[in-house]
């Protein structure tokens, strides 16, 4: 899932020592219709406080200090000349996601039945310190060269979607991937203030480059007739 660090980046690194200060409150629902975005899949800028604590008697989206938490999502999209069907095959290999989402150290394979698990790393230098932080995300089920679908299950709560729309010839895919991440109310506030939040623009500009990148590699590797990255 990695060269230019900001959020995901520098930023992220910035946010998750405060994100994992907290006990996270319960994750949103997750639509049961797979990759149909369920009413608690926010749009780019929207926000919504977590509905109670994880765990049993805790205060309604509240964790240490009384914090609060609340949902984030950013999204970007990129039109890719490539077959729908390699754009899944390259997406479906988690592990590969580093080669274009340089924020990321590595994504590791631990469980491949229903439910695949994988841990993924952040690890860079930020003023000279070093920091490396991981999380273990669970796959969703999917909808065969449409969507694929992640969500943590440990660590800072986060959970991401990325679409597949074939164009009309079949020989374009137009891909859209959504992050959404949760941090407490206080650090939100720092994320979205301003017009959209500097963070806010941060993190899509980020995502948007991830994308831009993904479909360079694609392209390249569609012209030379390959259908794996080395």
């Amino acid at each position: 899932a990695m060269a230019n660090f900001s959020f995901p980046g520098v930023t992220l690194l910035l946010l998750l020592p405060i994100a994992l200060s907290f006990t996270p409150a319960a994750r949103p629902l997750l639509s049961p219709s797979r990759c149909a975005p369920s009413a608690a899949s926010f749009l780019p800028r929207h926000r919504l406080p977590s509905p109670q604590g994880r765990e049993g008697g805790a205060a309604a989206a509240s964790g240490v200090a009384g914090l609060r938490a609340v949902w984030l999502a950013t999204e970007g999209k990129v039109e890719v000349g490539v077959p729908t069907s390699l754009i899944w095959t390259l997406w479906s290999n988690f592990e590969d996601m580093p080669k274009w989402q340089p924020w990321l150290h590595s994504v590791q394979t631990l469980k491949e039945e229903n439910g695949a698990l994988t841990k993924w790393t952040l690890r860079k230098k930020v003023a000279g310190i070093p920091l490396t932080f991981s999380w273990i995300a669970r796959e969703l089920p999917a909808d065969h060269l449409k969507c694929i679908r992640w969500e943590s299950v440990s660590g800072m709560n986060n959970k991401g979607r990325v679409e597949f729309q074939e164009g009309a010839k079949g020989d374009s895919t137009t891909v859209t991937m959504t992050i959404e991440y949760e941090v407490p109310t206080v650090v939100s506030k720092l994320v979205r203030s301003g017009k959209g939040g500097y963070v806010d623009r941060k993190v899509q500009s980020i995502i948007q480059r991830d994308l831009e990148t993904f479909r360079d590699l694609a392209e390249d590797l569609h012209s030379r007739g390959e259908t794996t990255l080395a």
